[in-house]
């Protein structure tokens, strides 16, 4: 690991995919040892894969304490009513986080997703997050298109939105749909930037060559830019960067 500091942000530049999930699950199982609830946000996607199947391989009583949130679930309208995938739908987030990080302790970890009062009422899901006291730990990545937390893309983030119901727009669509040859849905209920932001403590990870020139267009702006939404993400008192090299290609 070697550290770089660009454009004022100290970032942490791990030789591959590997040594960076490696290093992040370290930090994750260091925070679950509090005596006290911890309380975990969480994405889906293709960056944080390694970093859930070696949270997978750990011991159930290791989650003890912990509560997991995840950023949002897919739907779709049907009659002019949303709903969302089905829970053992391959595209449901549900089934993901099972399969991928709780299929060991789905019984025992406190769990929570977006739930249809988000998509009838914003913030629903932020009140429940502000009960819990809010957010200790939240794991990030990017998109190619500069959406983060999850589903917040361009031009439509606002810094003060609560979650909600939001239409996909074809890039994001495109982009998961290739990476997992899943066909993607056309709305989701997500997580919405000031709640996240209010999270303690934030791991972005961001890594591949497909990565470089958005990380680089985000360390390069000075404020934070609807175009770019994961430029707030410099705003954050306690944001660690871990990317690999490929991510960090073009930061001289």
């Amino acid at each position: 690991m070697r550290e770089l500091n660009y454009n004022g942000v100290n970032l942490q530049v791990f030789g591959n995919k590997e040594e960076m999930s490696a290093f992040t699950v370290s930090i994750m199982l260091e925070r679950m040892k509090s005596p006290d609830p911890v309380n975990i946000m969480l994405p889906t996607g293709t960056t944080p894969e390694l970093v859930y199947e070696e949270l997978a391989r750990q011991e159930a009583s290791i989650f003890e304490g912990v509560r997991l949130f995840n950023m949002d679930e897919y739907g779709f309208f049907q009659n002019n009513e949303f709903r969302f995938v089905d829970c053992d739908d391959e595209a449901s987030y549900k089934r993901y986080m099972k399969e991928n990080v709780l299929k060991n302790i789905w019984a025992k970890v406190e769990n929570y997703f977006p739930s249809e009062k988000d998509a009838l009422k914003a913030g629903s899901y932020d009140q429940l997050i502000q009960e819990k006291w809010w957010i200790d730990l939240c794991v990030n990545a990017i998109g190619e298109d500069g959406h983060t937390f999850w589903f917040n893309s361009p031009p439509n983030s606002e810094t003060n939105s609560q979650t909600r119901l939001v239409e996909l727009n074809t890039s994001t669509q495109n982009v998961n749909k290739g990476l997992t040859w899943i066909e993607t849905p056309s709305h989701a209920v997500t997580i919405w930037l000031d709640t996240w932001m209010r999270s303690k403590e934030i791991l972005l990870l961001v890594c591949w060559v497909r990565k470089a020139r958005i990380l680089k267009d985000i360390l390069d702006s000075d404020w934070f830019t609807r175009e770019i939404p994961a430029t707030i993400l410099k705003e954050h008192p306690n944001c660690s960067w871990i990317i690999d090299e490929d991510a960090a290609r073009l930061l001289k």
